[in-house]
């Protein structure tokens, strides 16, 4: 990856869980849509360097998400 380019990491909204991808990774994160979940996703994103962060709007589901 160029020292310039960007990641995207793209979260799938639900009512009790935010999935995770990060491109380029096989692997998934799934947090729980708690204060201790939405702590933890935070977390891992401020480990991250240039990214760009897509995510649904799911019926209001996001909100919670977008605030923080």
């Amino acid at each position: 990856m160029k020292p310039s380019a960007f990641s995207y990491v793209g979260i799938d909204v639900s009512k009790d869980y935010w999935d995770v991808a990060l491109d380029g990774e096989d692997k998934t994160r799934r947090y729980t849509t708690t204060h201790k979940g939405l702590e933890s996703l935070l977390a891992w994103l401020a480990t991250l360097r240039k990214i760009h962060v897509c995510l649904e709007a799911t019926g209001g589901w996001e909100r919670r998400l977008v605030d923080a």
